[in-house]
């Protein structure tokens, strides 16, 4: 993954973040983590997403990248709402713990109890 090389390739064709999302189908959260750097390992398919929408094809894992996580394996269609979700769901463990975690899921689980 060459973020540089996206930038590059995103202002030659003089679109925005926002535009990459809508041409990808990947959350203009998840692009803009992805190009500040934050998102250091993202699935494959966003990867691959990525480049078709750019036009461009440098992108090949490593075999220490394909161990490290095995993302190219989950094959479960997310949408980038879920993405999302997942994303906030990992920094309310890692900034306030799994006791956090589990009040999180207590509370979408009591939404659920309202319908």
């Amino acid at each position: 993954m060459d973020i540089e090389l996206y930038k590059h390739a995103l202002k030659e064709r003089g679109w925005t973040y926002r535009d990459l999302a809508k041409e990808t189908d990947i959350s203009l959260c998840n692009i803009s983590r992805i190009m500040a750097g934050i998102v250091t390992n993202p699935r494959f398919s966003t990867i691959e997403a990525i480049e078709k929408a750019l036009g461009i094809n440098v992108y090949h894992p490593s075999t220490e990248e394909r161990a490290a996580g095995a993302r190219e394996t989950i094959k479960a269609s997310i949408t980038p709402i879920e993405d999302d979700m997942l994303y906030v769901f990992r920094q309310i463990g890692k900034h306030f713990g799994e006791q956090a975690q589990r009040d999180y899921i207590t509370v979408g689980e009591n939404m659920l109890k309202l319908k």
